[in-house]
Parts: structure tokens; sequence; C-alpha cells
């Protein structure tokens, strides 16, 4: 919940930093706490699977270096090569992040795990659904890498992606702790606030800050899914003993 809040916090003064290498230098910092953060997770919790969750840090790792040396070309060097040695770290860091994901977790293990803890037919198949199409939507993302127009995929794809974490909060709302329901409504409240901006209400420039946006979207879309599955896990494993 701290990283959360903090994150909010630096992603909000971020706002504020004029162009170049400062707004460059915190964007940077943004996208290290999130490899820095996993890599924690998994040395102070000491999940099952590793494996899969240093999978998703390396794939922030390598998005994280692309993203320093765009920068670079950009604000310091002052060219706009393409492709760049950036490039192939952004190419990297998509089957990384696939990888990682796929193994973490599966639509099969989502739609087992909700019936078996007593969500309703309707809303587990709704979830798992989407969590399939999420991992088509990540598969896509990876074969169409940016700036390729075609890397947001169909707007079904965009929908579902949206629609994620408001069916997993639905499906594990009652069973969630007071802390866990922070969470979901924190992430939901954020999610709220790109609605906006991706159907274009708003006056902001989203070619001028595309990063960004797809760093929050990303910290909106993603950590449910798993703090969703860390919660079914608890719960099936309490109903076995």
């Amino acid at each position: 919940m701290r990283y959360l809040v903090g994150g909010l916090l630096v992603v909000a003064a971020y706002m504020f930093v004029p162009l170049g290498v400062p707004k460059d230098v915190i964007y940077f910092v943004i996208g290290l706490s999130c490899v820095v953060a996993i890599v924690r997770g998994v040395r102070r919790h000491a999940p099952r699977n590793r494996l899969g969750w240093y999978l998703m840090a390396a794939g922030n790792a390598a998005w994280v270096i692309g993203d320093a040396l765009y920068s670079y070309f950009e604000d310091v060097a002052l060219v706009s090569p393409f492709p760049s040695v950036a490039d192939v770290f952004y190419l990297a860091a998509y089957p990384l992040l696939a990888l990682g994901v796929l193994s973490l977790l599966t639509s099969v293990g989502y739609f087992l795990a909700l019936r078996r803890v007593g969500v309703s037919a309707i809303l587990t198949l709704l979830t798992s659904a989407d969590i399939a199409l999420n991992g088509v939507q990540t598969l896509w993302a990876g074969m169409h890498p940016l700036p390729d127009p075609r890397h947001a995929g169909h707007p079904v794809f965009v929908t579902g992606m949206l629609a994620l974490p408001v069916l997993i909060t639905l499906s594990l709302w009652r069973r969630a702790s007071p802390r866990l329901r922070a969470y979901f409504v924190a992430t939901l409240l954020l999610l709220a606030t790109m609605i906006p901006i991706f159907t274009g209400l708003t006056n902001i420039d989203r070619a001028a800050y595309r990063g960004l946006i797809q760093r929050v979207y990303t910290l909106t879309v993603f950590p449910p899914v798993a703090v969703g599955a860390w919660v079914l896990a608890r719960r099936v494993r309490e109903r076995g003993t």
C-alpha cells in the first residue's frame, strides 16, 4: 500500500517537472522502482513460482533500459535513430513479460479457483475469459511493438483490459481483507482517471505522455491479476485444510 500511495504521488509530481533530462530521470526512477519492488517482494515472500516473477522483473528491466537509451538519444545526443539499441531492449521486454504472465497464472486456473471459493458461475466465466483475452492482447502487443499503430490491438482488447480490474474486484470483494479492498478501490480510482484520457475526453497530449500513460495503465491492469491469484491461492488452501 505504501508503494502504491508513494507511486501515485511521484506520478502526480512528474506532471509538473520540466521536459528534458529532469523528467527523463524521474521516469527512469519510476520504472526502476517496479523492478526493485518485484525482486524484493519475491525475496521477502518466497512464492513457489519465483521464475514467473523474475521473468516479470527482467521484462520490466529491459523496458526501463530501453526507455533510458531512448531518452538519451532524444534529450542528450539530440538524435532520433530508428531502429536503435533501445529497440533491442524494447523487443526483449515483450516476450519476457508474456512468459512471466503465462508462468504465473492461467485463465483455467483462475476459473477453477473462483468456482472453488464459491464465486457465481457467470462472474467466474466473465473474469476467466477476460484474463484469457488479456493474455492474447499481451502477446499481440509483443508482436507489434510501439510505434506500430497496431500495438493497442482491437478496441475489444482494450475494453477487456479496462474491464479486468473491475471483474477481479467484483469476484474477490467478499473474500478480501480490508487492506486488499482498499487496494482494489485505489486501483479502480486510478483506472477511472485513465478512461477520459484514453477516450480523448481530455486535452492531454497522449503522444507527449505516451510512456507515462502506458506505465500507469499497466499498473492498473496487470497487478490486480497477480493480487487476485494470491487471494485465491490463500482461500483455496483454507478450504483444503
